[in-house]
């Protein structure tokens, strides 16, 4: 699977791609001017559960006063392109809501073809939360899915995912791109979120509590746009993240910067908000410098296990990043976690294992 915005994620991959069988994938074909979240007036789409769930339609058409608005101070992102998107509840940690969203297909798959499914995917700052998997369904006819419960469990065809990692975007737009085998006859496509509370996991934007806490929004909750499915003639694969990062490893940073100052708890990969201010400095030196790469690493201190603390340290990576995505830097940014690995000091008080609770940043 791979993310990739203006900074990638996983795998770039050059596609020649053919017809789109996801039919209004932009959703700029839309039945009604939506005025309020829960209208969902879209041509070819329906909420997969129809009125028992209530996935959003946004569109520039609405007034200023309007929720479905983007522009609204809710969800205050622009469309990808065009002027509409939709949005949906992948997961509500406190009581398991799920919202999806269905399509027929243009045609239906031929069995051992290989299809790339693409999705446009952000998330506004009502998202309090971000989660580890969403998924794309598909079924022969479109009554089978409506006989499973309210909350859609099941083994999905399409893993949207990140590896490592975690669906978080902030407010910038992010392309997933998945290659599916087809089984044969699939006609109809669902998405959403179909792991098991067990197996799916979130996580939390620290830094979004008070505007959370002020409106009442807890979920994780995606918008999406540009959704796309097509065999493709030709593919030239390029490097992958990791061999990138592999390569800057091998190199000499121009600079490098060492952020030891964020109060990172044992255990915990969030920092408080005002402590964003220390990266002012770095964020001014690369906006001054878009054609520079830049290195994100996460360090902990030894304790826990070293495989958690090795989770631990790419969170506090991808926490540092993402918050450097959401100031529009232009650089390529990559982010790697090295555990417990690389101390700077040794491991034998709560002093110096504060000092190897570390952020990273080395500029190339």
């Amino acid at each position: 699977m791979r993310c990739v915005s203006l900074f990638i994620f996983i795998v770039s991959i050059s596609l020649i791609y053919g017809q789109n069988l996801i039919p209004n994938g932009g959703f700029e074909d839309k039945l009604n001017c939506p005025k309020t979240l829960g209208d969902f007036y879209v041509n070819q789409w329906h909420s997969t559960l129809y009125g028992r769930k209530t996935p959003d339609f946004f569109s520039n058409c609405g007034t200023a006063d309007d929720y479905s608005n983007p522009k609204n101070y809710l969800i205050n992102v622009a469309p990808n392109k065009g002027d509409n998107y939709i949005g949906l509840v992948g997961y509500n940690p406190h009581n398991g809501y799920r919202e999806y969203v269905t399509t027929e297909l243009k045609e239906s798959l031929i069995k051992d073809e290989v299809y790339t499914f693409s999705i446009m995917l952000s998330q506004p700052e009502l998202s309090l939360y971000f989660i580890s998997n969403l998924g794309v369904i598909f079924t022969n006819d479109s009554l089978n899915i409506l006989k499973m419960p309210s909350t859609l469990i099941a083994d999905a065809d399409i893993n949207i995912q990140v590896e490592n990692g975690f669906l978080q975007f902030r407010e910038t737009w992010t392309k997933c791109t998945v290659d599916y085998t087809a089984k044969g006859g699939e006609k109809f496509l669902h998405l959403g979120c179909f792991l098991t509370d067990e197996k799916l996991l979130y996580r939390t934007y620290q830094d979004r509590r008070p505007f959370c806490s002020k409106t009442g929004y807890n979920d994780a909750y995606y918008l999406i746009d540009e959704v796309s499915l097509a065999r493709y003639e030709a593919k030239d694969t390029v490097l992958s993240e990791k061999e990138k990062i592999t390569n800057l490893e091998g190199k000499e940073p121009t600079k490098t910067f060492v952020f030891n100052d964020i109060k990172f708890d044992t255990g915990d990969f969030a920092s408080a908000e005002k402590e964003f201010i220390q990266f002012n400095d770095l964020i001014e030196y690369l906006m001054q410098n878009p054609n520079l790469q830049v290195l994100v690493e996460g360090h902990t201190d030894d304790v826990g296990e070293s495989s958690d603390n090795m989770v631990l340290s790419n969170e506090r990576a991808l926490f540092v990043k993402s918050y450097f995505q959401s100031k529009k830097i232009l650089n390529e940014i990559y982010s790697k976690g090295y555990g417990e690995e690389s101390p700077v000091k040794p491991n034998d008080s709560n002093e110096n294992r504060r000092s190897n609770r570390r952020v990273v940043v080395k500029v190339f």
